[in-house]
């Protein structure tokens, strides 16, 4: 997607005003422009939501998507039986959930056609302060090497700043499990539980002490 702005207006304090902008759909054999924004009205389309989902699917079929992934159980695993499961990368076949994901896409989908890859350096994507340069899945996709990458790719602030991702396919965490607190009747005396039954015997001494010679001192 892309946008082209037409004839605009600069006012005395320097702000545009009285424009419009194209929004420009760029497929691998044409540009059609899908809508465009205006002063006031907003975004406007050109196309029902009908032609709209008649041009992605166009868009789909002239496209055979290149899908870069990465090496790694129970997501992409080669298969080692020399058996003919899974689907040929160079010259080693490979399975997986991954894998599997894809295929199942490609049966809802007719048109959508992809060939896998497997990321060259075998990293998942990480920024390297220095030369500010990402390498693995996250380069080959802003290298415009691969159009899509799936793996067990952590989504993460840096790399969701870099990429888009879909929803994730799987969640996990970490929890903490604690016993279910018991529900104990009401004691009116709990606020003694703190300390000890010595601590309190102490207390009580040396309060009844000092209040003995605070009261023989007020008799003299």
């Amino acid at each position: 997607m892309g946008k082209i702005t037409g004839v605009m207006n600069i006012d005395e304090c320097g702000r545009r005003q009285d424009f419009n902008v194209k929004i420009m759909n760029f497929r691998q054999s044409d540009v059609v422009q899908t809508g465009f924004w205006a002063s006031g009205r907003g975004v406007q389309l050109l196309r029902t939501e009908k032609e709209r989902e008649s041009e992605l699917y166009k868009s789909i079929r002239e496209k055979t998507f290149k899908i870069s992934t990465k090496i790694g159980a129970p997501y992409v695993i080669e298969v080692t039986d020399g058996s003919s499961r899974g689907i040929l990368i160079g010259s080693k076949r490979y399975e997986g959930y991954c894998i599997d994901l894809i295929e199942k896409i490609a049966e809802r989908i007719p048109e959508f056609k992809y060939e896998f890859e497997l990321v060259p350096d075998g990293m998942h994507g990480s920024y390297n302060e220095i030369t500010k340069t990402w390498n693995g899945l996250i380069k080959r996709l802003l290298d415009f090497e691969a159009d899509l990458a799936i793996c067990d790719l952590t989504i993460t602030f840096q790399r969701k700043s870099a990429v888009d991702f879909s929803l994730p396919f799987m969640n996990l965490g970490i929890s903490i499990v604690y016993t279910k607190p018991e529900q104990k009747p009401v004691d009116f005396f709990s606020f003694l539980l703190p300390l000890g039954g010595d601590v309190w015997i102490c207390m009580a001494t040396a309060y009844l002490i000092v209040s003995i010679m605070l009261y023989l001192q007020a008799r003299q």
